[in-house]
Order: structure tokens, then C-alpha cells, then sequence
């Protein structure tokens, strides 16, 4: 897995994992590859889907198809685009920042992502937080998000931002993450 080479090259000997919206998944599966370096997990409005059951059977419909255009190589027109993602994406953001997110948003996700199982099997015991971001009007919306973080069983704090937290509200997220470092023990 390309993270965890990352992560091995820059010499992190231990790390606080955070994953956002579909990094969920990927945090599974990296916490099973570093289960020693790996001591605390964040994840924010991210996707953990029920046992065996891929990241996409936590999407509504409409998002369902069109990960199904992306997989069958169906363009979406890219006005249409642009408007669902200001809608789910950037609702809380200026529309300077919008822009800058639109213009850097082209390149999506591979399909397989969305739609390979996910298991939580021989992930170890690693301390996580959910962090619900309670203006998130995407594919997770806050009470979607309470479902998620009872998939995996984990303490839920909240922020009063949309999906893309980083940019709208990056001191307070900033914050609840220096938060959990500090109260994170790294033996």
C-alpha cells in the first residue's frame, strides 16, 4: 500500500492516523499492515461500512450511480458535477475557497475503492475517534455519520463544519486533533 510506504520512508515510528470520507476504509486497511506504529486512529465524516460490505453501500442512491458512471467510464458532465459538489462539498465554504477545491477536484478516486469489501478481521485493537462534522450535507450526513461510527465502536466528538472541515474550520479541527494527540498514549 502506497500510504504505508509513505509512512515508512519518512521514518514515522509512530503515528496518529487521520482519515477523511473514504479514507475510512483506508485506515482499516493500513491499521492491519502498522498495528505497532499505528496508535490512535481519526476519522472524519469518514466511511466505515458494516462488516463485508463496501464503502459504497453507505452512500445514498445518487451517489451509488455515479460511481457506477466512473466505473463503467460514463463522463458526468462536468457543470453537473461541479454543482453536486458545491452542494455536498463546499457548502460551508467561501467562494474563493470553492473555486480553488473545483479546480483541484478532477481527479476522483478509483471506483475499486467504493466498491471492494471492507473488513474489520484481524484489524487490532487501536484507539479511534469519530469526529462528526455536523454541517455535512454529502454523502454522510450527521446522523449517517452516527451509524458509521458505531460500525467500528469509537467515541464521537463533533464539528461545526461540512464535509471538507480542513478548509472550512481548520483551526478548530487543528484543535480536536492536537486534542487527541495529547491525550494519546504512545508507549
Amino acid at each position: 500500500m502506497y500510504a504505508q510506504t509513505q509512512i515508512e520512508n519518512a521514518g514515522f515510528q509512530k503515528i496518529i492516523l487521520v482519515a477523511h470520507s473514504i479514507g475510512g476504509v483506508l485506515a482499516i486497511a493500513l491499521s492491519k499492515l502498522m498495528p505497532s506504529q499505528i496508535k490512535h486512529i481519526v476519522y472524519i465524516g469518514a466511511s466505515i461500512p458494516k462488516e463485508g460490505k463496501s464503502a459504497l453501500s453507505t452512500f445514498p442512491l445518487s451517489e451509488k450511480v455515479g460511481i457506477y458512471f466512473m466505473k463503467w467510464g460514463i463522463p458526468i458532465p462536468e457543470k453537473a458535477m461541479d454543482q453536486k459538489l458545491r452542494e455536498t462539498l463546499c457548502n460551508d465554504l467561501d467562494e474563493a475557497t470553492t473555486l480553488q477545491f473545483l479546480k483541484g477536484s478532477k481527479n476522483f478516486e478509483p471506483p475499486s475503492l467504493f466498491l471492494e469489501r471492507v473488513s474489520r478481521k484481524g484489524m487490532p485493537d487501536i484507539p479511534c475517534t469519530y469526529i462528526k462534522l455536523l454541517k455535512d450535507k454529502g454523502s454522510y450526513p450527521p446522523s449517517k455519520q452516527d451509524e458509521l461510527a458505531a460500525n467500528i465502536g469509537t467515541g464521537v466528538l463533533t464539528l461545526d463544519s461540512g464535509h471538507t472541515a480542513m478548509l472550512s474550520r481548520p483551526q478548530e479541527l487543528a484543535k480536536l486533533l492536537n486534542k487527541i494527540a495529547e491525550e494519546t498514549t504512545v508507549n
